[in-house]
């Protein structure tokens, strides 16, 4: 708990910022924001375009590595699998994650820009 002290310096700093008292000096402080635009909402009406792309394409990217992480878990399971009990189903069935891991890997690939297209070439 604060001291008797503390509670009275505490109240005398308040008294001394209180923020801006003229409208010039409210105009200029609602303006700070707007000096590097990092304390803007990365979504709503105010977002770009180019914002938007990221964000899709962050998303595109970490869902597609969520499926690699599947398809390796899986994987993992049926190596383990196949150690215990070797079973022609099980060499059939981790033959055939090789398409699903392809395709998880292409829709990656897709989703990460390449320089040249940053680049513009």
């Amino acid at each position: 708990m604060a001291s008797e002290r503390q509670i009275a310096a505490n109240q005398a700093n308040a008294k001394r910022s209180t923020g801006p008292r003229t409208a010039t000096g409210k105009l200029r402080s609602s303006r700070n924001a707007f000096k590097h635009g990092l304390s803007r909402p990365l979504s709503g009406p105010s977002s770009n375009l180019s914002d938007d792309r990221l964000s899709s394409d962050l998303t595109d990217i970490a869902r597609s590595q969520l499926e690699l992480s599947r398809i390796q878990r899986v994987r993992t399971e049926l190596i383990a699998a196949l150690l215990q009990v070797p079973d022609p189903q099980l060499i059939k069935q981790l033959r055939g994650l090789g398409r699903y891991e392809r395709a998880a890997r292409a829709k990656r690939k897709k989703a990460i820009p390449s320089p040249q297209t940053k680049l513009g070439v």
